[in-house]
């Protein structure tokens, strides 16, 4: 009487840090049961928000063995498109500027990140300016795509008089 020796291999699918090495499991481990000497065939999976990041292992395809099987897919977050925010004065259509240290700069920034993040942004209080309005989408999810959200303000007018009797 023969008997079949069990074997097993376990599909992964995970994200490598590339500063520390560090796996990230993206998806449960799958295991594949058998016995010793059966074919398995694994493939790689689509996640959202997610590439490839390395080769299709080697061994994603074979014949179990008594030692346990390991298959690893490795995927990497794919980068957004850059979503700049502008502040404009509503009548000149400049970006409003400050001076800092001597150096000129624009309240506008840009955000950067991984697509499916989310992003939020928001009206400025700026001085000598008041909010008019803003484009659409100020918040959401990053893509793959750039865009731009601008708000706009007016510049304030002063009144600046002086009320006094000179004899």
């Amino acid at each position: 009487v023969y008997e079949k020796i069990p074997a097993k291999v376990i599909v992964k699918y995970l994200e490598k840090d590339v500063e520390t090495g560090e796996e990230k499991e993206l998806l449960p481990a799958e295991i594949i049961e058998g016995f010793v000497g059966d074919e398995y065939k694994t493939e790689r999976k689509a996640i959202a928000n997610y590439r490839v990041s390395e080769p299709e292992p080697e061994n994603k395809a074979g014949k179990m063995t008594e030692e346990e099987i390991e298959v690893k897919y490795y995927y990497e977050r794919i980068p957004s498109g850059t979503i700049k925010v502008k502040y404009v004065d509503v009548d000149t259509g400049e970006e409003i500027s400050y001076i800092e240290e001597g150096t000129l700069k624009v309240y506008g920034y840009e955000i950067k990140g991984f697509v499916g993040d989310e992003y939020e942004t928001k009206e400025k209080e700026i001085p000598y300016y008041v909010f008019e309005k803003n484009t659409e989408k100020v918040k959401g999810k990053l893509t793959e795509d750039e865009g731009t959200i601008t708000y706009y303000y007016r510049k304030q007018s002063f009144n600046l008089s002086v009320n006094k009797i000179i004899t």
